[in-house]
């Protein structure tokens, strides 16, 4: 799996930085794509935060009025508007910019570490709770242990002995 690989590389630079578009190339280098825009441009994002406003005066007087089928489907709907405002949106809610190589690395390696964590913590709960809570994703990727951390990590595996 990939995601192990990445970890790998995580877990050889402690406190470093590694691009996302680092670890999915292996460092080699690739032709650079650039975004082809925003997720959600300005008139978008406009009119789902107009949307949402009157979702929050329709829930007020759904609630008023005791209108239970009413009131969930608003709910629903403002858990989906907000949530694809939170994916059209970047680190420190800046828009984020779809399809350039660096975004897609960013998925790539954000899924397939996850993975790789989530695979771990089935056979070592303790192990993947604290990669859960030291590693970072995103464009740029780390280990971050505490500082107090001693893990003398073995990254790569000894060749078998013949039998």
């Amino acid at each position: 799996m990939r995601g192990f690989s990445y970890l790998r590389e995580l877990l050889r630079r402690p406190g470093r930085e590694v691009s996302a578009l680092d670890l999915v190339t292996g460092g080699s280098g690739t032709a650079m794509q650039p975004g082809l825009g925003d997720v959600l441009d300005d008139q978008a994002r406009e009119a789902y935060r107009r949307r949402l406003s009157d979702i929050e005066r329709d829930l007020t007087e759904a609630e008023e009025w005791s209108d239970v089928g009413r009131l969930d489907a608003l709910h629903a709907e403002r858990v989906a508007l907000v949530g694809e405002l939170a994916a059209a949106a970047g680190l420190g809610g800046r828009a984020r910019v779809t399809g350039s190589s660096h975004e897609r690395a960013r998925i790539s390696a954000t899924k397939a570490i996850t993975a790789a964590i989530d695979r771990i913590a089935t056979v070592d709960a303790p192990l993947g709770r604290h990669l859960r809570a030291t590693i970072r994703t995103g464009l740029q990727c780390s280990y971050q242990p505490d500082p107090d951390d001693k893990r003398d990590w073995i990254l790569n595996q000894p060749p078998h002995p013949p039998e």
